[in-house]
């Protein structure tokens, strides 16, 4: 979804991110930096919040992807990502309905690196197929299942992203 957030509100939500306090997270498949973002967040991030979670957008991805995104089941995920931290190959958990990405960006080139990347996992890695650049505004959605496999690649400099997941 191209453009989905309007310039101010990509970019407001770019300056409360680089505000908000993080925790590191280091675990197999993770290494990067994460604040819960909750209706209590700054006001732009608990604007998006809202907005995910707003009856009309849960109906309109929950149709796209053929699911049902029940009030009350968005948990939304601020992600810093610095150059050399990771999101190994995986694939996202069976209690998730949707999963969104937002980039929050600006002036993101390919060449920045830090796509999310969808494929075949080998044993070379994984065999991309597609790929999504988190530019300012831009989000992404799809339906996980057990063969949704993905990974965010490295990138050149520090990347910001919201994702968050409708449960079931």
């Amino acid at each position: 979804l191209d453009g989905l957030l309007p310039g101010g509100l990509a970019a407001a939500a770019a300056a409360e991110a680089d505000a908000i306090p993080l925790r590191p997270v280091d675990v197999a498949i993770v290494s990067a930096h994460r604040a819960v973002i909750t209706a209590e967040a700054p006001p732009a991030l608990a604007a998006l919040r809202a907005l995910l979670d707003a009856p009309s957008v849960r109906r309109i991805v929950g149709l796209a992807l053929g699911r049902a995104l029940e009030d009350g089941k968005l948990h939304l995920n601020l992600w810093r990502l610095l150059p050399g931290e990771r999101m190994a190959v995986h694939p996202d958990g069976s209690r998730y309905a949707a999963t969104v990405a937002i980039g929050l960006n600006a002036a993101w080139t390919a060449e920045n690196g830090g796509a999310i990347a969808f494929g075949t996992p080998g044993a070379e890695g994984l065999a991309v197929h597609s790929r999504w650049l988190p530019h300012a505004g831009d989000a992404f959605v799809f339906a996980p299942g057990p063969t949704t496999w993905h990974a965010v690649e490295p990138a050149t400099r520090t990347r910001w992203t919201l994702s968050g997941w409708w449960f079931w």
